[in-house]
């Protein structure tokens, strides 16, 4: 009786006990409720500067036709649209492709091309929708079922191997800690405007 005893006790105290044990929840993640959004243009007279081509990076390193959010947050949503394009099959080299970073690591990378092939088109499960516009204007937007959270940095970015393409638009929806704090000076939680 008094192994079986001790038996049951050693199996509470090695398999049952830890499991009901509550750590405390890790504090040090804020909350993420505070909205914001970014837009840059590439190109001619853009805000975000002309397009680099056939560079993941600029010369200082640091990401090129690029959206980069330096801070912890939580990724919502965002549009990269392009003006022109040879529209070259997908099977081609030429392309231009965008890429979704989430500290450091890539999420979703996807040509315009193969997206249009593939026929991701209209609402899907995939976190990523292509859509042809007017004037040989064409969008790809990202967006997930829940908020996609990034303690470092999070990066959406463009290669374009594509002399034909013009222009970039990139938007991306993003929410950071609400510090009380207001950015661009405008009396609001809102970025700098864009053309």
């Amino acid at each position: 009786m008094k192994i079986l005893t001790y038996t049951a006790s050693l199996i509470f105290i090695i398999i049952i006990a830890p499991a009901c044990t509550h750590e405390k929840p890790d504090e040090t993640l804020p909350e993420f409720t505070r909205p914001l959004s970014k837009t840059l243009v590439f190109g001619p007279e853009g805000t975000g500067g002309l397009i680099l081509m056939d560079e993941w990076v600029d010369s200082t390193g640091y990401p090129a036709n690029a959206i980069t959010i330096d801070k912890p947050g939580a990724f919502l949503s965002a549009v990269v649209s392009k003006k022109g394009g040879s529209n070259a099959p997908a099977t081609d080299t030429i392309k231009t492709t965008t890429r979704l970073l989430i500290d450091g690591n890539e999420i979703v990378q996807k040509s315009f091309e193969v997206a249009k092939a593939i026929g991701l088109k209209g609402h899907n499960h995939s976190g990523l929708s292509y859509f042809a516009g007017e004037n040989n204007v064409e969008t790809m937007v990202y967006g997930f079922q829940e908020p996609l959270i990034f303690l470092r940095n999070m990066s959406l970015e463009v290669f374009v191997s594509d002399t034909a393409v013009k222009k970039l638009l990139l938007t991306v929806n993003y929410l950071v800690e609400d510090v009380g704090q207001d950015e661009g000076g405008h009396g609001g939680d809102r970025e700098d405007p864009h053309p």
